[in-house]
């Protein structure tokens, strides 16, 4: 089996993973209460929200012991933890937070359990968590006996005109296992862009009044 990660356009080439497996919570701040044959229940609606870097994972604390693994460019990126409540008729409540960690920090706290505050007030625990938390160095062209990445530069993706707002994905298939990675919107043209363009303009005539010529 194999897993697709984001698409990544250019050429940064990962130095590891980070895989991360939340395992437990305690003492979370109080969920929502719903009407059940006339008797008031709780319900579990918090998640995890759990980001490395641009890439971001969500992670109900109902359904624990999920692993996802995250890319790693750049060994000063830290990984960010945050507790939110869902809420199905306004916006989800941030009920939680613990960190950032720069990932060496992030492995030593494996199993260990990682204290949630209130992000509107430090000092107003808002319970905890235990993670699962392994990082994976790259080494280039070797295959590891627990597995390997195996990464395909995507350095242009050339899109027709009428198809400027187009996403795109990468579809990848190594013998019978199939993926597909999560949608990438492409980068936008700032030439065309107002904003830039009068800024660009407004240059041009600068250059020009001190007599300078493209």
């Amino acid at each position: 089996d194999f897993k697709l990660y984001p698409m990544v356009l250019g050429n940064p080439r990962p130095i590891g993973a980070l895989r991360v497996t939340p395992q437990r919570v305690e003492d979370l701040p109080s969920g929502d209460w719903r009407m059940f044959g006339g008797s008031r229940q709780k319900q579990d609606r918090n998640y995890l929200r759990i980001a490395v870097g641009n890439e971001i994972w969500h992670a109900r604390t109902s359904q624990l012991g999920q692993t996802k693994e995250f890319m790693v460019f750049n060994p000063e990126q830290r990984l960010h933890i945050d507790l939110w409540d869902e809420d199905r008729h306004s916006a989800d409540d941030h009920s939680g937070t613990v960190g950032p960690f720069h990932l060496h920090e992030a492995v030593k706290l494996s199993g260990q359990p990682l204290a949630l505050v209130n992000p509107a007030n430090k000092q107003k625990p808002a319970g905890s968590l235990f993670m699962k938390i392994e990082y994976f160095s790259g080494q280039a062209h070797e295959f590891g006996a627990g597995g390997s990445v195996i990464m395909a530069l995507v350095r242009e993706v050339h899109l027709p005109a009428t198809m400027s707002d187009a996403k795109v994905a990468v579809h990848a298939k190594i013998r019978k296992f199939e993926r597909m990675s999560p949608i990438g919107i492409p980068m936008r043209d700032e030439s065309r862009e107002e904003t830039v363009s009068s800024v660009m303009r407004d240059m041009r005539d600068r250059l020009k009044a001190h007599g300078l010529r493209r």
